[in-house]
């Protein structure tokens, strides 16, 4: 078992202080950034589409109300049952595993 001696410990700590932000770490951040925006988008498009959905639908507000909360409900599920998964395979594969899911899903839809 190795010990983290207090020489190795100021080295690390000046590092990440003093140290400059590479390529990779803004490329990181940025794909983080993007895929929190997919993570929000279809909550967001149907907020503002919700009233035209439900005129189409014929869809009463107590059922629009359940929608809304299943989709949330059902990110929280995800996170709760995705968290451990990807402790066990990794988290990359869940992550490309996910864009793969969503980009079959979403291939089959086309506009009337």
């Amino acid at each position: 078992m190795t010990t983290v001696t207090s020489s190795s410990a100021n080295i690390v700590h000046d590092i990440i202080d003093n140290g400059q932000v590479s390529f990779q770490q803004f490329l990181v951040v940025g794909l983080c950034m993007f895929f929190n925006m997919l993570d929000g988008f279809d909550i967001t498009t149907m907020a503002v589409v919700a009233s035209a959905v439900s005129t189409d639908l014929e869809l009463t507000a107590d059922k629009l109300g359940w929608i809304f909360s299943f989709a949330l409900a059902g990110m929280m599920c995800g996170a709760m049952f995705l968290a451990p998964v990807s402790d066990i395979i990794g988290r990359r594969k869940v992550i490309i595993l996910a864009m793969v899911l969503i980009g079959v899903s979403k291939r089959g839809y086309h506009e009337y």
